[in-house]
């Protein structure tokens, strides 16, 4: 209860902020020496977007402003950014879309009700899901919960101890549609199989490397948007995406956790709406060069 009231009271402390920066009229200074009094409204990629007494909005490139104006429009930027992480309890900022309303949620420090644990052996130890393979199933363990969603914004947290390999998958009422698989050396995303014995096959996106370190907690975060997937682990540092039409096609319909080996201790699942994010395509840029 301490903490939640200390995240709460430093979220509306960076909201006042930003709201009491967005109300105020300041002279702002251009490289040149030019002043101009406006008020701020937000801070973009490359521009501030300011408003004067009168007339409407209007951006100014960032480049342009003094250094000082450039740092404190970006330092508004940064706080209205932590203040909506904070008020929605994400780990770090998604890069394809901003998270709406709250779909689901679960600590899983219990085995909830609506979840089904298929083959394997799935327990609480410490307060947290911990699930491993059974040789004797023969398959792999999986851990599944029908939620019905289009887009979205996921968010959990793992911690590999001995298994193999985990994936956390997306479905619709039918069969697969993408997941995002991990191991000791990284984490991939990908369309899946989505007819079995049929035509259609899987499709991997892209594999990043990372050391994942066996004890250590980590923070998966996906984002579904039209017809593509895209997943950060701890950050952008580290993030792994693509596209397909599938995964715009198909109405989603149950996610779940599979394990290969032992074994996997998840907690802190939530699941947002997903929505758009004018600076993704910018940043998908930048993501494809850094991938070439």
């Amino acid at each position: 209860m301490k903490t939640q009231l200390l995240v709460l009271a430093a979220t509306l402390i960076a909201s006042a902020f930003c709201i009491a920066a967005s109300d105020q009229f300041r002279f702002w200074t251009n490289k040149d020496g030019v002043k101009i009094e406006a008020r701020y409204l937000e801070t973009k990629e490359h521009a501030v977007v300011l408003q004067k007494r009168t007339g409407p909005p209007f951006e100014y490139p960032l480049e342009k402003l003094s250094e000082a104006d450039a740092a404190w429009a970006q330092a508004q930027a940064a706080a209205a950014a932590q203040a909506e992480r904070d008020s929605h309890g994400i780990a770090f900022d998604p890069l394809m879309t901003r998270p709406g309303a709250i779909l689901f949620e679960d600590s899983l420090g219990t085995v909830g009700e609506g979840w089904n644990a298929g083959n394997g052996d799935w327990q609480i130890v410490d307060g947290v899901l911990a699930g491993k393979e059974l040789a004797a199933d023969d398959h792999a363990a999986t851990f599944k919960r029908k939620i019905a969603f289009q887009n979205a914004v996921i968010q959990y947290a793992f911690k590999l101890e001995g298994a193999k390999s985990t994936t956390f998958s997306v479905n619709d009422s039918v069969d697969h549609v993408c997941r995002v698989l991990l191991n000791s050396q990284g984490f991939s995303t990908q369309k899946d199989d989505h007819d079995h014995e049929g035509p259609d096959k899987a499709i991997k996106f892209q594999t990043t490397e990372m050391d994942l370190e066996p004890g250590e907690w980590h923070t998966l975060l996906i984002e579904i948007m039209g017809d593509t997937l895209v997943a950060q682990i701890d950050g952008e540092k580290h993030v792994s995406f693509g596209s397909h039409p599938l995964l715009a096609e198909v109405e989603k319909a149950s996610v779940g956790f599979t394990i290969n080996g032992e074994s996997v201790h998840f907690k802190d699942l939530k699941i947002w709406e997903a929505l758009p994010n004018e600076t993704w395509e910018a940043t998908r840029r930048k993501l494809e060069r850094r991938r070439d």
